[in-house]
């Protein structure tokens, strides 16, 4: 019965806020008719998710080395340390390519509403399991446990509107509808970035917090260019199985990318300026370094964020901190051209992707 005076008064809200978005194109039909349609399908992979956490919580629960009494303390307590399991949930869900794989799901709408809120993951319920364990074995009954983990989702359906502006002093502590707004976004200064549930406090205390400050545009850098709800569900782990079958790198390689991400082309597109892809390699001058470290990447069309940013000036080159280009993202030290080399072409017409090389001022 609670489900559904929830549901109906979720219901209401997404009304409202379809009404008060007309003629700004934040709603479409079709992408609203997938997103209800996953999340009626989730209902039952959502059920087998929560009976495994149930059963998991209750086994660590009995190792548990604190007996927390249900008091007002102990929910403050609890709404705080689920956040904080949520966040880290939510961090590596974006990190570790096998729960990205789950994850993607909920970021391949190209509309932000109160909808996408319900665009969840079919398989998540059975991977996330695991990061809310500890709260039990600490001394939380396993029901609080789900029950701070309810009332975090239904904040969370809260925010994923873009009806509401910023909201003044609680930006510093909350998750508010401006940054869950760049959360979604596939700009690249907004990739990555905050992962709270109800606060933001976390994203300020580990570095992943970004403030919106350019217009986000949503969806995910590859697109899945499809309305049909098992599509959706599988394109991540379809990515990851073409990543496992890619003959070209070792067996160890490829079993290493279900837990660890590869250097991704984000460090690339974050810092060359395209105006648009058209089957053109663009080129990376790097003059104003005294000496380069250089490695190549591939470049594909869905790897370039839009809008574009500007490319960095030489003091941005002179600026660079030394490191992995993994780890710190290269700029390009001087104006790009999009007309492509040799080898670009002769990769494309062997069938391969085209290859940028870009350079990093070595220390």
């Amino acid at each position: 019965m609670l489900a559904l005076v929830f549901g109906a008064l979720g219901g209401a809200l997404i009304v409202v806020d379809a009404l008060a978005s007309r003629g700004r194109g934040r709603y479409d039909w079709t992408d609203t008719a997938t997103n209800l349609a996953i999340a009626g399908g989730g209902l039952l992979t959502g059920a087998a998710g929560r009976v495994l956490a149930v059963a998991a919580s209750w086994l660590v629960y009995e190792l548990r080395i604190f007996d927390i009494p249900v008091t007002w303390w102990a929910w403050a307590l609890l709404v705080v340390a689920e956040d904080l399991c949520f966040y880290a949930f939510h961090r590596a869900s974006h990190v570790v390519p096998i729960l990205w794989a789950a994850h993607m799901p909920h970021h391949s709408s190209e509309r932000f509403n109160l909808t996408t809120a319900l665009r969840g993951s079919w398989t998540t319920p059975l991977t996330g399991v695991v990061f809310w364990l500890p709260l039990s074995w600490l001394g939380f009954h396993p029901a609080m446990v789900l029950t701070a983990h309810a009332i975090s989702l239904g904040y969370q359906f809260l925010i994923h509107t873009q009806s509401v502006d910023r909201l003044g002093v609680l930006e510093w502590v909350f998750n508010t509808p401006s940054h869950h707004r760049v959360h979604h976004a596939r700009n690249a200064r907004y990739l990555d970035r905050n992962f709270g549930g109800i606060f933001i406090v976390w994203d300020r205390l580990f570095g992943t917090f970004a403030a919106e400050d350019e217009t986000p545009v949503y969806g995910t850098v590859h697109p899945v260019r499809s309305a049909n709800p098992l599509v959706v569900q599988l394109a991540g782990w379809q990515q990851l199985r073409q990543s496992l079958r890619d003959p070209s790198r070792p067996v160890a390689s490829r079993l290493r990318a279900l837990w660890v991400r590869p250097t991704t082309n984000k460090a690339v597109a974050a810092r060359v300026a395209f105006t648009r892809w058209d089957g053109e390699l663009p080129l990376v001058s790097s003059e104003p370094c005294a000496s380069k470290r250089v490695w190549t990447l591939p470049v594909m069309p869905s790897d370039v964020s839009r809008p574009e940013r500007a490319a960095p000036s030489s003091a941005d080159c002179a600026a660079t901190p030394t490191g992995s280009p993994s780890a710190n993202p290269m700029p390009a030290c001087a104006a790009t051209s999009r007309a492509p080399t040799h080898a670009a072409s002769a990769s494309r017409s062997a069938g391969r992707s085209p290859r940028v090389t870009a350079t990093r001022c070595a220390a």
